[in-house]
């Protein structure tokens, strides 16, 4: 396993003895049982042990990861014996420096086989070194934190307290507190299979406005509310309607807007404490894993988005929601 990645996980763990409260970025449901209502499209699970979920955390997973941990093809471990002869440390590296390796191979500056380090790249991209578990409708499971979603479709899941979950994978691999958050909110569900799915008629900006209120009071834990909102566009193609908006939200408290990736878009509507809040080893580690942006109280903040409804049978659902 890597040496470099010990010394944050040594600090998640010192973190969470502390006792300090990170629940704003963590998984979103409540962990137990679920249930596969239905799939479309083929989507997989896969059941990843705490360590290695620190290190996919971290994007630290390396070869000599996937070795210690018994997960690395034989294959592989051949191909990392000949590169050191030519003084590449094969095991050191992770997604990226296998795509530095596969660059030199395919133009000739590595003398070795460019397949073989293309099938590797694979494999970190794809982790092709879980076991993967195709979800049918009808399945019951029971995810951990650190688990994995992958494939192309939609699967919708029932918790244990009947609370109903979609995930749209499209091709990429996530935690499943990723891919929740990336597809439809537990408050736009919640909403879509209550009043808004017994209509038939197109949605309305009051609908859209009343789902993202209510986004922003649950997901912030009432620490912003809205302050301004406009539907600026839609766009309506067979069983879709396309919702794009933009608004404002007033900080009623201090607070820390999370982000998805330090480039990426808001997490939705979520919020821990400020990082000022934290010092030292604590403060460098909150910055680090939970990109955002600090706010104080009376600050207002602009936001835009989009949200997609989806026709059924019986109406309209929230079938995703992003936020900028």
């Amino acid at each position: 396993m890597s040496t470099t990645a010990g010394p944050s996980r040594l600090l998640w763990i010192l973190l969470l003895a502390a006792g300090l409260n990170f629940t704003a970025i963590s998984f979103s449901w409540a962990l137990g049982r679920m249930e596969v209502v239905e799939t479309e499209g083929r989507v997989e699970w896969a059941r990843v042990v705490p360590e290695l979920g620190c290190l996919e955390m971290e994007n630290s997973i390396t070869v000599r990861a996937l070795r210690g941990f018994g997960l690395l093809p034989e294959t592989f471990a051949r191909l990392a014996l000949q590169l050191r002869k030519d003084g590449v440390d094969l095991l050191a590296a992770g997604p990226g420096e296998i795509r530095d390796l596969l660059a030199k191979a395919e133009s000739g500056y590595l003398a070795t086989d460019p397949g073989l380090l293309s099938d590797l790249l694979s494999l970190f991209e794809n982790r092709d070194y879980y076991d993967w578990n195709v979800l049918e409708a009808g399945d019951v499971f029971e995810p951990g934190e650190s688990d994995l979603i992958r494939g192309h479709g939609r699967v919708v899941l029932r918790d244990e307290t009947g609370q109903i979950r979609t995930l749209e994978p499209s091709g990429t691999v996530g935690s499943l507190a990723t891919m929740d958050q990336a597809s439809v909110s537990d408050e736009a569900a919640s909403y879509s299979a209550g009043s808004l799915s017994s209509r038939q008629r197109t949605p309305g900006a009051d609908d859209v406005k009343e789902i993202i209120e209510k986004m922003i009071e649950e997901q912030s834990h009432g620490k912003m509310k809205i302050s301004g909102f406009d539907v600026t566009e839609t766009l309506t193609r067979e069983y879709h309607y396309l919702v794009e908006f933009a608004g404002r939200v007033e900080f009623l408290e201090d607070a820390r807007w999370l982000r998805s990736s330090p480039i990426g878009g808001r997490w939705g509507f979520k919020t821990m404490a400020r990082s000022d809040t934290f010092t030292g080893w604590e403060h460098l580690f909150v910055i680090s894993q939970n990109p955002g942006s600090d706010h104080k109280t009376g600050e207002e903040v602009e936001f835009q988005g989009s949200l997609v409804f989806e026709q059924t049978d019986s109406g309209w659902r929230v079938a995703r929601v992003d936020v900028q």
